[in-house]
This record gives C-alpha cells, structure tokens and sequence, in this order.
C-alpha cells in the first residue's frame, strides 16, 4: 500500500520539506499587513504594508523613513519594484515614488492606487492602476520616464481593461492581459495570444496571470466575476488544471510566481500557496504553519528563496539539501530505525508498524495484514542474491518474492531482537541479537550454525581476511575460525574528559564500513576510527570535526566519506582523509549540514543507519524521521553576500555612516552596525571585523552584527567588516567606513607638544637651578678656603715668620759681637744661614697660600707666570701652548689645576735637569687636556711603582687633586727619556657653564656672580 506522490518523494520537496520561517504581525516583527515585497540591487529585501514601508536585512525589521526627510505621500505600499539600476520604485495609493541612494522623489500627479510596477527589458518602467477617477479608468496603463508618467487607453488596437494584469517574461519582455487574451508588448504594439475557449461563453482574464521559461502561460480565468479555476496555456491550446483535494474554480487565484526551475507558485484568496512543478502539484496553507491563507503576493530572490506576503505576516521558504521524509511524505510512523538501498533501486525503511519502502518515487508499506510478521521492524540487510533480511520484533525473517520466513533457532525459538547483520566472503550471515545476553549468531543456508556469547556489538562487518569485525563499546574484535580477538587500540588516541577523574574508556564503535583500499572506517563515541594495515588511528573535533560524537557513516560515489554526527551531517573528501591519515594532527577540510540545512542527525540502536541508493543518493535513520542527501545534487548558494555598515551609536547619539565620519571629542562609548545581506539563512553567516589603528587582530562575533568600543583614543580609525553566507563564499572586500574622534585641545598634539616643551623648560630651569646653587656653594666653599687660607698666610707671616726674623736679627747681632775666630761665631753663623734658609722656604709657603687667592682666570697665564719664577733658578727653555678655543674654566677646577701643574712644573725645573719643558693645554668639546713634557732624566720605576720618593708628597698630592675634580692624571717616565704629565678632566666639571640662555635676559642679569 502506498501514497500517491508523483516524483515530489525524490526528485522535487515538497513545501513541507522546506525551511520554512514565518513572521506575524502578531508577535510584533512589524505593523500593517503586507502587501508587496521585492529586493533591490543592494540585497535588501523591501516590505509594504498598509501602514508602512519596511526594509528587511535578515536579521531586523526597519521601518523607513528616506534620509533627507522627504516623506510618501501615501504611508500605504501597495506595489514595489527593485529596478536593475538600484533604485526602489514604490507605488501607493495616490501616486508613485522613486527611492536611489537615500533619497525619495514623489511623482505629483495623482495616478490613483497602483497595482503593480515592472521594468522591461529595455529598463523602462510601466505600471497599473485602478480608481474611481475618469482618467485612471480611460488610461490603465503607464509608462514612468524622467519623472514623468505617460498612459495608455490602447496599445495599438487593443483596449486595456481597468487593473489589468501585468507580467513580463524570463526574457524582461512586458505582458498584459485583456478581456479577450493575453498581449504581449513589443514596440508599442500588442501581439493577441489565441483565446481561450472559455472565452466564446464570456470568460475573461483574471488578476493575475504568469509566462514561463518554456513559454508556457498560466492564468486564472473568471466567467462574470466568478473564478473558473487555474488554466495552462501551452503549444497553443489551454487546458484547466485539477488541484489535488479541491475544485480548481474555488481556490481564486491573487498572485503567480514562476520560479528559477520554472515552477508554478500560485497564492490564493483563501487557500493558501501551490507549487506545481513537473506535473506534481503540492499545498501549504495555514493548517501547516502559513501565516495566513490569505496571500497577496509572491517574490523570490536572488538566492532562490520564496517570500510569501499574506494577510497577517511574510513567509520564508528555501529548498534545503537535506531532505526529510515523515508520516507527511508517507511514512506509516515517524519511528524510523533503519534504512536499506537495495540493488533494484528500492530504498526500505525500518519503522514502527511496518516495513515501508520507496520505489519509482511513490512509498508504499508493508505492514501485518500484507504479511508482516510483527509490528517493529529493526535491523534490514540484502544479501548477494537479492534477498532481503528483516528484523521484526525478536525474530529475523527473509523476505523474498512477497513472502517473510522466519529463522529460528535450533530448538524452534527466535533469535532475539537483530541488532546487525553482516554477509562474509563466504555469503555466509552474522547476526548480532540481544536477549537476556548478547550473542553472535552464524547462519548458513537459512539456518544457524554457530552461537558465540560476545559483548553486545553496535556494528558488524565482514573481515576481508574472513570472519566478521565486531564494533564494541570497548573497541574492535574479530572473530574467525572459533576465535574471538580484540584489536588493540592505543589508549593515547582516546580523548578522556579532564572534568570526569572517574572516565572509564568507552569508545563504542556504532558503525564499520570498509572502502576498496581495504581501509576499516568507524563510528564511535570519540570521532572517527580509522584502521589499516594494523595501524589504528582517530579523527577528532581536535582535526576540525564540529564533535566527535558519531552515529553512523557511509562512502558516497565520489569516494567522500559521509559522517552522521550528534551535531551535523558531515563531509570529508578522500584527499582529506588520506592527508590526515599521513599527518594525523592535520586539520582536516570539511562541509558541514547542520540543522538550518535540514539535518536533524539522530541515533538510531539498529543497522544499517545509513545506505546509498543506486543513484547515489544518501539515506539517513535517526530514530524518528528518514533523511535524504545527494551529494551530486546539492546546490550552493554562490551569490557574494552585500557588506554594508548600517549605522554608528556613539555616546547614544546616532549618525549616518558617511565616509570620513568625525565625532565629538571625549567619545567614550562607540558601536557600529554592520549587515550582510544574504536572506538564505541569516543564522549560518560568519561576520570578521576589524578596527585599523585599535584592533591587531580580526574579530569574530558569534550572533552579533554590532561591534563595541570604548575609550577610544582621539585619532584617526578604519573600520573594516567582512561576511559569508550560508555556504561559506566571502565578500573579501567587504565593507569599510573611515572615522575620527575629534581631540579636546589638551588632547591636541600642538598642546602635547607645548606640554612637552613646557615640562623640558621647567626641568631646565630646575637643572639651570640646581646648578646655580651648587655653583654658589662651590664659590661659597672657595672663598672660605681662600680666605682661611688667606688668614694662614697672614698669620704665618705676622707672627711666626716675623718672630724668626726677629730672632735671626738678634742672633745676626750676637755673632757679630763675637770674634772672627772663635768657633761660637761660625756655629752661629752656620746657624744663620740655616735660619735663611728656612725663612726663604717660609715666605714661598705664604707666597702659595696667598697665591690661591689671585685671579688666575686663565690657566696659560698663571702656569707661564709659575714657570718664569722657576727659571730664575733653573735656567731651562720653557713655554706654554694653547689648542682649541680657550674656555673660562670652574673656579675649584682652575685652583687644582693650579698646584697640580705646579708641582709638575717644580720637579721639572728643580730635579729632572731638563732642557726643555712644555705645557700644552687643549680644549676640546668633551674635555679639557693638560700636559706637562720635559727631556729631563726622568723618574726612577720604583716612585713610579711606590707613587713617591721617601720623605716627599708631590706625586700622592697631585693624585689627590686630580680625583678631587673628577680628572684622570697618568704619569709617563722612562730614566733618560724624560716625563711625561697627562690630565684629562670631562668638560661638564672643567668649563664653567653659561647660566640662563641669551633669550632670557632677565634670568641671565639675575645669574651673574664673580669667580673668586
């Protein structure tokens, strides 16, 4: 027994095996009911109501207002058009208006309620009216150009009815109908199709009519106001059309759409929707989830997706690759177990109360009255002669030639429920059954020859070496000659969740398939198991499976490898898998269908799960409904989706998106909107953005068309946003909008700049500062040294060296009363000269504490002034040699240099014996060099290495001084060769620093002092 289907069961969905989505003025997705729908260039769909114009992105409903304010002149929609140059044309109530790029003209003059608006091939628009006004009724017909609107009582010689249908062919060629025919429109002339035999008794055109691809017409006819039912026009003759449960007068057709197949949709006053395609006509109406019965129009658009506007909402349908069979389709219970493609084509489905099957696109059933023997039918297998085996209930049958026989055991009992079946090489049949214990059953010639307890086994299949391969929870067993051995599977290759200490391994092998390489492939719990040459491996959500949990799998004709997952239905090429098994931690190229594809993937306790028709087609069981997919067949939605940025909210303010868009300063919180319009399936597109100059990577929202920033610097940005559709084809231009925040004037880069000069002036002058206070208390400390040194001078010269003069003088004058010759006066004398002596060594002591207290501005001079002294006593050839620009030196700098220099120039003069003496003073940028040079007999090694004489302090002086001003002082002597005294001092200590810049004069009058 079957159901009537003509092909629709295989070759064409039904309208219920369609995704279908409704929305309902009810549930408030927008207001007025609907009218017209149409789609323009950009992908926006366009909706108008009784109440509004609405702009549908796929994800929201927009009502319209145009962006320069100017409003319709009529809030109803009646009719719209999506031109070929971009532009919406929107008729109302009143007149006509014309939407391009935002901005909305109104047509003044009042052409009354417009029915319809179409654009021929040439791009020029006509449309249809209706009204009580004199001139709507002579003048039905116009045509739109340069804002102006010229109509028609006649075309040609043929007069237009009032509200006369209008269409236009695949070809963009502009029909209308008359009351004696249809008319097709070509260079202002009117060519008459034949009439319809309706005709002759006062038939007529009705409102609505449509010209296929094949150049076939439908039209609904009216005899005095009263429907006559759908006709055909074709290969000159007409024809009426049955419609399967109904009287073809009683459905009164309001709107035809031929689709991209050239199929025929027909909406109706009061009865819903039709599809008539390739001779099979199917019904949807409100009783199966249409929003209304009540349709006013049809659309479909560039994707192929069928829009529905009816009375009390829109509707969605879209062909799906997976289609789904149910009790709809013919099905005896939605209890789908198991499903097997036999040989001859029939594809035979396990269900509950009968063993249904499909052949030459019609189901049918079989059920206990035709010889079922039972109700559940569970696992199926055909064996190599073509026979078919059936589990029913516990028992396991062989249907053939119209007749089930049962295998028993061998005490007469059943087998128990068929859990699998599987034929060896030697078409000979394993049965896995459950009782009270599982059991492997083999069968020879209808009869059992062998039970073997095992482990319950979810799939069985035959060992190409002999044998059956057994799928366990715990993993793989084969069985042959009597044994039953377990396939090691490696405890590294099966995922154990971190979150579960208490995981036991539980693979569960639910599947076996094999392919021609002698490949083992598997189901199982953790993704999919892979076995060859004793090498077992597992392909996991770690490879790129969406989850690893997998029910059933098969090998399409291409060599694909199908997997029936817990989440989708996936594909994975034979490359990829041979790329994985080389590199297992691959990850791998796959297709994904998931639930907005039709797959609904269940798991079913009976084998096979899946099976593949002779026309390659894949079938599917999960427990509920049967499933179908042909790989050959399946269509992909290639049309590029638009990328648009719809809006920005910045601060709860919102602008247009307008290139090089600049928003206030201190901005805080900024989103943009961004669509893709591609309408298919809005929930499976993929959305990356990016915001250049913020983001260093891509973004990837999940269900989210809006991007968030906040705290955004004042800059420049570039937003840019790509999409996908459903089919994964990217828009890789996608869109961008350029933007800026504009700076407060401290966030200015003139003021960070002044900020930052400021703050190196101030730290300047703080250094200019610290400088002049350390310089005064260098001065401070000078002068007090001086004057101490001053005072020491003063004191030594008033008192003890006056005092020892005083006593020389008494001395002097005592000896000088003693005679010549007595030993006392030569003692005294002796005495005296000594006395001499140390006064002379006195009066140069007071001479160098009174001498750092004279000007000795300039280094040269005081050095010359030293060494002009010296030769007095030593004769000797000395001068003084400057290089560079001389520079004013640092007072305590100057000093040291002083002694340093004369002691040098002392031991030249008094014990090197030199002939020639230099001083030679450089002045560089980075330092200040002294050095002393005589040809003298130099310095014995051992001073050098000791760093004096015994008794003498000269060399340990000048080291001191020299590390007091931060110089480096190196000796250099060799006996014979002369010495060589080198000072090298950095010129932050040695040159005194100009206080306050020329551009300050104020600060530089306030920054002079007098070097001591």
């Amino acid at each position: 027994m079957g159901c009537t289907l003509g092909l629709a069961a295989e070759s064409i969905q039904q309208i219920s095996q369609y995704a279908h989505t409704a929305w309902r003025i009810q549930d408030g997705s927008f207001s007025g009911t609907p009218h017209t729908i149409t789609q323009t260039v950009d992908g926006y769909l366009w909706i108008g109501t009784d109440t509004r114009l609405i702009r549908f992105d796929g994800a929201h409903f927009n009502l319209q207002t145009a962006p320069d304010g100017a409003p319709l002149y009529s809030p109803s929609v009646y009719s719209l058009l999506g031109a070929r140059d971009g532009s919406l044309w929107i008729g109302n109530g009143i007149s006509i208006a014309h939407m391009q790029k935002g901005v909305v003209t109104n047509y003044n003059e009042p052409l009354g309620r417009v029915k319809t608006i179409l654009e021929d091939q040439s791009g020029k628009i006509w449309l249809t009216r209706s009204g009580v006004r004199v001139s709507v009724v002579d003048q039905p017909l116009c045509s739109v150009t340069e804002n102006q609107a010229s109509c028609y009582k006649k075309i040609g010689t043929v007069s237009l009815p009032l509200g006369a249908p209008l269409a236009t062919n695949s070809q963009g060629q502009l029909w209308f109908g008359t009351a004696s025919g249809l008319c097709q429109l070509s260079r202002s002339s009117c060519i008459q199709l034949p009439a319809s035999p309706a005709a002759k008794d006062g038939f007529e055109f009705g409102r609505a009519f449509a010209v296929g691809r094949d150049g076939s017409v439908w039209a609904a006819i009216y005899r005095s106001g009263v429907s006559q039912g759908l006709w055909q026009y074709r290969q000159g003759n007409w024809r009426k059309v049955s419609l399967p449960g109904r009287d073809g007068a009683t459905i009164d057709p309001t709107t035809f759409l031929i689709d991209q197949k050239n199929g025929l949709w027909v909406g109706t006053v009061s009865h819903g929707i039709y599809h008539i395609s390739e001779d099979t006509i199917d019904h949807y109406g409100a009783s199966d989830g249409l929003s209304s019965d009540s349709v006013e129009s049809l659309f479909q658009d560039r994707e192929h997706s069928l829009w529905v506007a009816t009375s009390s909402g829109i509707d969605r349908f879209r062909e799906l690759p997976v289609t789904n069979f149910s009790v709809r389709q013919g099905l005896s219970a939605d209890h789908v177990k198991s499903v097997l493609a036999s040989r001859d084509g029939t594809v035979w489905i396990g269900d509950e109360g009968a063993l249904n099957y499909l052949h030459n696109g019609r189901f049918g059933a079989i059920r206990m009255q035709d010889g079922l023997p039972g109700h559940n039918v569970t696992s199926l297998l055909e064996d190599h002669m073509g026979r078919l085996w059936v589990g029913v209930d516990d028992k396991l049958t062989v249907y053939d030639r119209g007749l089930f026989t049962t295998v028993n055991k061998k005490d007469g009992h059943p087998l128990g429920i068929v859990l699998g079946m599987a034929e060896d090489l030697d078409q000979s049949l394993w049965v896995e059954v459950a009782e009270e214990h599982d059991h492997l059953i083999h069968i020879r010639d209808r009869k059992v020859s062998e039970t073997v307890p095992s482990p319950r086994a979810f799939g069985l299949l035959a060992d190409p070496g002999g044998g059956v391969l057994l799928g366990l929870a715990s993993g793989l067993s084969r069985y042959r000659n009597g044994h039953l051995e377990t396939i090691s599977i490696s405890d590294d290759i099966i995922p154990r969740p971190s979150a579960s200490p208490e995981f036991v391994k539980n693979i569960e092998v639910r599947s076996l398939i094999s392919d021609p390489e002698g490949t083992v492939w598997g189901a199982t719990r953790y993704g999919l198991l892979g076995m060859r040459d004793g090498k077992v491996k597992l392909l996991t959500s770690q490879n790129g499976l969406p989850c690893d949990s997998l029910s059933t799998l098969i090998r399409d004709k291409q060599g694909a490898l199908w997997l029936y997952a817990k989440c989708a239905l996936l594909s994975i090429s034979h490359e990829e898998l041979e790329r994985w098994w080389q590199q297992p931690k691959v990850k791998v190229k796959l297709r994904t269908f998931d639930i907005s594809d039709g797959a609904l993937p269940g798991l079913t306790s009976f084998r096979p799960g899946s099976s593949m028709s002779r026309d390659g087609r894949l079938w599917f069981a999960n427990e509920s409904i049967l499933q179908m997919i042909d790989p050959a067949h399946i269509e992909i939605n290639s049309v590029v989706p638009p990328v648009l940025v719809e809006g920005v909210v910045a601060d709860q303010k919102t602008y247009m998106p307008i290139n090089n868009l600049r928003l206030k300063p201190l901005t805080r919180d900024v989103e943009i909107d961004y669509a893709a319009l591609s309408l298919a399936a809005p929930q499976k597109m993929q959305f990356k953005y990016k915001l250049e100059g913020h983001d260093r990577d891509w973004q990837e929202p999940i269900d989210r068309r809006a991007a968030f920033y906040t705290d955004l610097a004042p800059r420049q940005y570039r937003f840019r946003v790509l999409a996908s559709n459903n089919d994964g084809i990217w828009n890789e231009e996608g869109a961008t909008l350029n933007f800026s925040i504009a700076p407060m004037f401290y966030q200015t880069v003139w003021f960070g700049t002044a900020c930052a000069i400021g703050i190196l002036l101030t730290l300047w002058l703080l250094y200019i500062l610290r400088v002049r206070q350390l310089s005064d208390r260098i001065r401070e400390r000078i002068s007090e040294r001086m004057t101490e040194r001053e005072r020491i001078a003063r004191d030594l010269h008033d008192t003890f060296l006056q005092g020892i003069y005083a006593l020389v003088m008494r001395f002097q004058t005592a000896a000088d009363q003693l005679r010549s010759d007595e030993p006392a006066r030569q003692m005294l004398e002796e005495a005296l000269a000594q006395s001499d002596q140390v006064l002379s060594e006195g009066r140069e002591i007071v001479l160098g504490l009174r001498a750092g207290a004279t000007d000795t501005t300039n280094l040269s001079n005081s050095l010359s002034i030293a060494g002009e002294e010296l030769l007095k006593f030593h004769p000797a050839h000395f001068r003084v040699v400057e290089k560079g620009e001389p520079r004013e030196l640092n007072p305590l700098v100057r000093n040291e240099l002083y002694r340093i220099g004369k002691e040098a120039l002392n031991n030249a003069f008094r014990h090197a014996n030199a002939a020639e003496i230099e001083v030679e003073i450089t002045y560089e940028s980075a330092q200040l060099r002294v050095r002393f040079r005589d040809d003298g007999q130099g310095i014995d090694p051992a001073i050098l290495v000791n760093g004096r004489r015994g008794g003498h302090w000269g060399l340990p002086g000048m080291h001191e001084r020299a590390t007091r001003i931060s110089a480096h002082l190196d000796i250099w002597s060799k006996p014979g060769a002369g010495t060589e005294v080198d000072l090298l001092i950095p010129a932050a200590v040695a040159y005194r620093s100009k206080i306050g810049p020329t551009w300050f004069p104020w600060f530089r009058a306030s920054s002079k002092h007098t070097d001591i």
